[in-house]
């Protein structure tokens, strides 16, 4: 039996949920030609971090600093250092039991700090991280947070590509760094 998935394609509905319709299709016995295509929907849900995901999150860290040299993995601590503070707040994206993404991000009195971002490489590029991005976006409001902010290493390629695609805004900053603002509205 083969297996093979289609790209993924999917919009955000509402502030929650990212669906997506992979096609799966697979041939009973190879070699036979009877292929048949079954589509099922799927659904990606951008939740609150639990305590339990922990081990999640240190996968994702570790697979990510294996693909990216300036990606410099967390420790436990880091995660609990962070998570610990009262204006910090995480959230991941689950399908099912798994959890293929997270956000850590810290509330300013006038915006969003995201703090750190990462998807499990077997999953870039189909979504979660803009997902991610999204929902953050829309806590932005023109009364309080104006702005979504990072910064990232001048040499992180993909990143930055990833977050101009976010609707991001570059600026650079020195020390071999570029912090990257989204505005309320873009």
């Amino acid at each position: 039996m083969s297996l093979t998935l289609a790209p993924f394609s999917g919009t955000i509905w509402g502030l929650v949920e990212f669906h997506t319709q992979p096609t799966i299709s697979f041939s009973p016995t190879p070699g036979k030609g009877d292929d048949v295509t079954k589509t099922q929907k799927e659904v990606w849900k951008v939740e609150w971090l639990l305590h339990g995901d922990l081990n999640d999150m240190l996968m994702i860290d570790t697979d990510n600093e294996r693909d990216r040299p300036w990606w410099k993995g967390w420790f436990v601590d880091d995660f609990t250092a962070h998570l610990s503070r009262r204006d910090t707040i995480g959230c991941c994206v689950r399908w099912g039991d798994e959890c293929l993404g997270y956000a850590i991000y810290r509330l300013e009195p006038e915006r969003i700090e995201l703090v750190r971002l990462a998807v499990q490489p077997d999953f870039h590029r189909q979504g979660i991280g803009a997902a991610l991005v999204a929902k953050l976006a829309n806590k932005l409001s023109h009364d309080r947070r104006k702005s979504l902010q990072l910064w990232v290493p001048e040499h992180a390629l993909s990143a930055q590509l990833f977050l101009k695609a976010c609707d991001f805004q570059g600026f650079p900053i020195g020390d071999g760094k570029i912090r990257f603002i989204r505005f309320q509205g873009a």
